[in-house]
Formats: structure tokens, C-alpha cells, sequence
């Protein structure tokens, strides 16, 4: 589809953190970074066309390919130590791929436990480039996702559905009430934004996201 590269990244316990990197054949000063659900893996259809898009925007693209509940060595952690080794490879993969060029734009894109990730990133990074960012069905019962999408000063857009296990009305209350972040509610979505049953009409969710995501990004500030 387009040149892809695999980087030196090693995150928790200096083990390799699964990726593919894609390069603009010409200069760019975007970069892009996504960064998976535990369970959505990054070839599904939530990450695979938000890669394709920022490609097709001019960004190179660094997607996380990682899938922990394959690996025996995770399963075998407590919570807290699962949890530092995602947010050990995640802090891996941004270091890595912003030393590959002098990016001035940063787009981080993160669907489900990425979003912890990225709460993560803003919280820990003091230097990151222009930001914009895109929460997929962010995990908003944890108290750092929902404060960094709050707070986050740069753009920033929110994907939830209503039958998502994680939709807190509340919650998206308040992100809607802090005026810079652009919110997307999709009614009896879940937490795939998938519709029961429906299939066609979890095309049309789809559709409705990647429209919704390609107007978000052609914004210039």
C-alpha cells in the first residue's frame, strides 16, 4: 500500500515493541501516531482507516502493533505492572519516531486502552510539537483520560457510542462544556462502535467517523 519501515523501539523490559512506520517518500513536519485498543488490533477498521487518512494527509505514521493478551509474560502480571509495561512502550514509540525527523505537527490517535496511553504522553512530555488529538472510545472511568482530554490546550476530538461499557454521561458533559474539544456521540454504539444487529448500519457509523475525522484533520490553525 505504501512504504512501511520496522524502527529500533524496545519499551518495557527492553523488549522490541511490535510496529510499522510509515515514511513520506518527501519531506514532511507531520507525524502521526497510533496507538491500538487492547483487544482492537490495529489492522481493524477504526485504526486502519485513520492510518490510511493521515497518510493520505502527508503524515508519516508510526502504528502500534502490540497485542498483549497474547503474550504469556503479561497475562502473568498484576494490574500495575501491565499497566507500566503499556505505558512504558507507548513513551518508547513517541520517543522513537519524533527522532526521526523535525516534526512541527503531532497527530496522536488512540482507540481504548491507547487512550490511556495518550493521557499518558501529555501527562509525562513536556516538549511534544503542535498537537492534535483523537480519542476513540476513550476509557473515561479513568480519572488521567478524562482530566487530559479536559485540559489538552491543542485540538482535540472525542469518538464514544452510548451503549459503549465506558460512556459516562457525565463525563462527556464536562468535555463538552470546556469548548475546545470537538465531540462526536454516536447513539447506540458500542464500545467497537459497532450497532447490535446491524451491520449496515455499522458501515454507516463507520463512515460517519472517517467523514467526521477528515474534516477534523483538514483544519488548519
Amino acid at each position: 500500500m505504501f512504504p512501511r519501515e520496522t524502527l529500533a523501539i524496545h519499551g518495557y523490559g527492553r523488549r522490541a515493541v511490535p510496529h510499522t512506520f510509515f515514511r513520506q517518500p518527501r519531506a514532511t513536519e507531520h507525524l502521526a501516531i497510533l496507538l491500538p485498543g487492547m483487544g482492537y488490533s490495529a489492522g481493524m477498521p477504526l485504526l486502519y482507516y485513520p492510518t490510511y487518512l493521515m497518510w493520505a494527509n502527508g503524515a508519516d505514521v508510526l502504528l502500534a502493533q502490540y497485542s498483549y493478551r497474547q503474550e504469556d509474560g503479561f497475562r502473568n502480571l498484576d494490574d500495575d505492572e501491565q499497566m507500566r509495561w503499556i505505558l512504558g512502550d507507548a513513551t518508547a514509540l513517541l520517543e522513537a519516531a519524533v527522532g526521526q525527523r523535525d516534526y512541527g505537527q503531532l497527530t496522536l490517535i488512540g482507540k481504548s486502552i491507547g487512550t490511556v496511553s495518550m493521557g499518558h504522553l501529555l501527562a509525562t512530555e513536556a516538549s511534544l510539537p503542535n498537537l492534535q488529538a483523537i480519542w476513540l472510545t476513550p476509557l473515561l472511568h479513568v480519572d488521567q483520560v478524562r482530566r487530559q482530554i479536559q485540559q489538552l490546550g491543542g485540538r482535540s476530538l472525542v469518538v464514544i457510542g452510548t451503549a459503549d461499557r465506558f460512556f459516562d454521561a457525565a463525563a462527556v458533559a464536562g468535555i463538552q462544556e470546556t469548548g475546545h474539544c470537538e465531540l462526536l456521540t454516536i447513539e447506540g454504539a458500542d464500545h467497537g462502535l459497532n450497532l447490535a444487529d446491524d451491520v449496515i448500519g455499522s458501515v454507516r457509523v463507520l463512515q460517519e467517523v472517517m467523514q467526521v475525522l477528515a474534516r477534523f484533520l483538514a483544519v488548519r490553525e
